[in-house]
């Protein structure tokens, strides 16, 4: 089963498990496996590589060293037939060919260690894409559950907070309205006072013989006679 598939059926979760948010944090655990899995591949997969072009380097060196021992052996045959020799340059001649069959099979199994180093080479590159690809979608919905969480808990306070001060406001309202209605109360006690007390010292005064409303209705009309002259 892939990683694809575990995933799936971690979403639709079994018997023991019908909460969604036990669904999903199941398959986060299922990719957190999957990401430590593929990483111990990569590791291994770079130890691996590492191990066969080494052993391309020393194929490498064989070669070489089978191609110096030529040189030299070719000096050699070289100087016997200087010496007309030709018994003892044919000698090195046999020497050359053995090493040049061993030379041939350095070549050969440096070629078939390339080939290996390539191969390995590329299922890395592939591996680490695959790995990195995994890592991105496993922070991704890590932290996408983290803003949903806190998007969840912002919502439910807030949705608390808005009961809250709504209450409040209710509250406040009911409280301005009972100032208002006693401020009134106040106002009207105010004035009924006021009255209370202009009609007493209306009723003092005419007690005393002192007409209010008629003295100002002179003072009015002489005011008028004054203006006629």
């Amino acid at each position: 089963m892939n990683i694809w598939s575990k995933m799936i059926a971690a979403l639709k979760g079994d018997d023991d498990e019908h909460s969604e948010s036990r669904a999903d944090a199941r398959a986060i655990r299922l990719l957190d496996d999957e990401v430590r899995s593929a990483s111990i591949a990569l590791s291994e997969a770079r130890d691996a590589l590492a191990e066969l072009m080494a052993k391309q380097k020393l194929a490498d060196e064989q070669v070489n060293d089978w191609q110096r021992k030529i040189t030299e052996h070719e000096d050699y045959a070289r100087q016997a037939l200087t010496q007309n020799n030709e018994a003892l340059a044919l000698e090195v001649a046999e020497k050359i060919v053995e090493f040049e069959a061993q030379q041939q099979d350095a070549v050969d199994e440096r070629a078939a260690y390339a080939r290996h180093v390539k191969d390995a080479q590329q299922i890395l590159r592939q591996t680490e894409r695959s790995v990195t690809r995994l890592k991105q979608q496993l922070d991704t919905i890590k932290a996408t559950q983290s803003v949903q969480r806190a998007q969840a808990a912002i919502s439910q306070r807030s949705a608390g907070s808005g009961k809250r001060i709504q209450t409040a406001q209710d509250s406040l309202e009911r409280l301005r309205q009972r100032q208002a209605h006693k401020a009134a109360q106040f106002d009207v006690d105010n004035d009924l006072n006021v009255s209370a007390e202009k009609d007493d010292l209306l009723a003092k005064l005419e007690q005393a013989g002192i007409k209010t409303n008629g003295t100002q209705i002179d003072r009015v009309f002489d005011r008028l006679q004054a203006k006629k002259k």
